[in-house]
């Protein structure tokens, strides 16, 4: 060990108590677009990224994980002891926050991350578009991705071309 060994931050740590996105989550779980994840009980844990990390080329600020697709093979048993031992509990999904970006964001911004990365959590639906269900009759809940992927340089030269991307630009044009 070298006296730098000291300075070493852990990969993943808790939120602080008095930032929690937690906290956040339980009021943004009460607006429309959430309170169906308030009403079936999904349970999440929250940890914080020490080090940016990036993806495309840009930092990303937050991701969601289904525990259940965490761990693979012969480890899924220890990642999940070692999941339910960091956070108390073992969730149903795990939020990711970078670290540096929440320490200097504004209250708005830390609440605009807390609801985009719920977004993300939704009803699973099977391959003509009815909900799922679990083995109890309870909704089967999944990650999804995001309702528009587009470039700038797309957009600039043929603008809204696709439904998504125009069904985007009116909700813009209604937000201004």
């Amino acid at each position: 060990m070298t006296e730098d060994d000291d300075d070493l931050l852990p990969a993943f740590t808790l939120p602080p108590d008095d930032a929690h996105p937690g906290d956040i989550a339980e009021r943004v779980m009460q607006m429309p677009e959430h309170r169906h994840l308030a009403e079936n009980e999904i349970t999440f844990g929250w940890l914080m990224r020490s080090e940016p990390k990036f993806k495309g080329g840009r930092t990303e600020l937050g991701s969601v994980h289904e525990t259940a697709h965490m761990g693979q093979g012969g480890f899924k048993d220890l990642f999940e002891q070692l999941l339910q031992g960091m956070l108390g509990h073992l969730p149903q999904f795990v939020v990711v926050i970078n670290a540096p970006w929440w320490e200097q964001a504004s209250a708005r911004e830390r609440e605009a991350l807390v609801f985009h990365e719920l977004l993300h959590v939704q009803q699973k639906v099977d391959k003509y578009g009815a909900l799922k269900f679990d083995r109890d009759g309870l909704p089967a809940y999944g990650c999804r991705g995001h309702d528009v992927e587009a470039f700038r340089a797309e957009v600039a030269r043929y603008g809204a071309w696709t439904a998504d991307l125009a069904d985007f630009a009116a909700t813009l044009r209604e937000s201004a």
